[in-house]
């Protein structure tokens, strides 16, 4: 990567307050937790989920618990 898209990508990184946080998302289907780790080279959200793995989110709403009073619903930590 050239240098100034590594320092967009780095400028994004410590601007983005879904980072290091637990989020909330639907993905394949289900209801999904984790906590945000990353932004790839493509700006995707790397979340690190609570079941294990990672996922790359490219797209889609996602709940940042703590931001203006967010919290993840319980249900959400049921994956149903």
């Amino acid at each position: 990567m050239g240098n100034a898209l590594s320092y967009v990508l780095d400028e994004y990184k410590s601007l983005c307050i879904s980072l290091h946080r637990r989020v909330g998302f639907f993905w394949d289907g289900k209801k999904q937790t984790g906590t945000a780790v990353d932004i790839s080279p493509l700006g995707e959200l790397i979340v690190e989920l609570d079941e294990g793995g990672h996922v790359a989110i490219n797209a889609g709403e996602v709940v940042v618990q703590g931001i203006y009073g967010q919290v993840l619903p319980e249900a959400w930590n049921t994956n149903q």
